[in-house]
């Protein structure tokens, strides 16, 4: 009678508890992947998919660290709506695998550096060879033929000069040749000769030269009748100009 009890209760027993596990099977999974009791060794693969996991109900902390590789999840059962939006970040993915963004605008030019210090003036140079030496003369007989007259001399120190003579000629008693002679010591530079037709006729008369002195050297303006009565010359001037060099 005793063991007929006994088997009734235990029978009871076994019962309740088939019904407990039926009702709690979920939770207990649940409480499984918790405790991170399921690992990548005890899920078969491509078993897993997303129709297995409910929206929300596996949660990252709920997943060991590499516990579930690619080779568990079969090929296109995980798609954007088993995905929550906002939920993947840049780092989740391999380098690469996001396409890479149009390139933005230039921005704007940023605010002009400081400006430096002015540096030091250089050293100033040597001074160059630019003086002018300039000299004039009012009027001057010339007498005729047989001497000469030498309204203008000067002398200069070594250096290259460019000359210029000008002055005026008037004949004085009547038709006169006469020439004018720019000279450099005892060399010729320039010369010219003129006809002056008759009484009161005057004309400009102008000498150019150049010369390379190489010791200090008197510059004379000499003119002479060569025929007639003689003549008058005026308002003269002799310039020279010096210069680094002659080519």
């Amino acid at each position: 009678m005793l063991g007929h009890v006994l088997d009734a209760l235990r029978r009871q027993y076994l019962g309740a508890l088939a019904l407990f596990v039926a009702l709690s099977g979920t939770s207990y999974a649940a409480v499984a992947l918790d405790a991170g009791s399921v690992g990548s060794r005890e899920i078969r693969n491509r078993s897993v998919k997303a129709v297995d996991i409910g929206r929300g109900a596996v949660r990252s902390r709920q997943i060991a660290a590499n516990a579930v590789t690619t080779s568990k999840i079969a090929s296109g059962t995980i798609n954007s709506d088993d995905v929550q939006d906002g939920s993947l970040l840049s780092t989740d993915f391999r380098p690469g695998q996001l396409p890479q963004g149009a390139k933005g605008d230039a921005g704007a030019p940023g605010p002009q550096g400081i400006q430096g210090d002015k540096g030091n003036p250089g050293d100033v140079g040597p001074r160059g060879p630019s003086d002018a030496f300039a000299n004039s003369f009012g009027q001057t007989a010339v007498p005729a033929p047989g001497s000469a007259a030498q309204p203008y001399a000067r002398t200069l120190d070594p250096g290259s000069y460019v000359f210029i003579a000008t002055l005026r000629v008037l004949a004085s008693a009547g038709g006169t040749n006469l020439e004018c002679v720019l000279i450099a010591g005892n060399q010729e530079m320039d010369s010219k000769n003129l006809d002056l037709d008759a009484i009161d006729d005057r004309k400009v008369l102008t000498l150019v030269a150049t010369r390379t002195l190489n010791a200090p050297t008197q510059i004379r303006l000499a003119c002479q009748a060569l025929t007639g009565p003689g003549y008058t010359i005026s308002h003269g001037q002799v310039v020279a100009l010096q210069v680094a060099a002659i080519h």
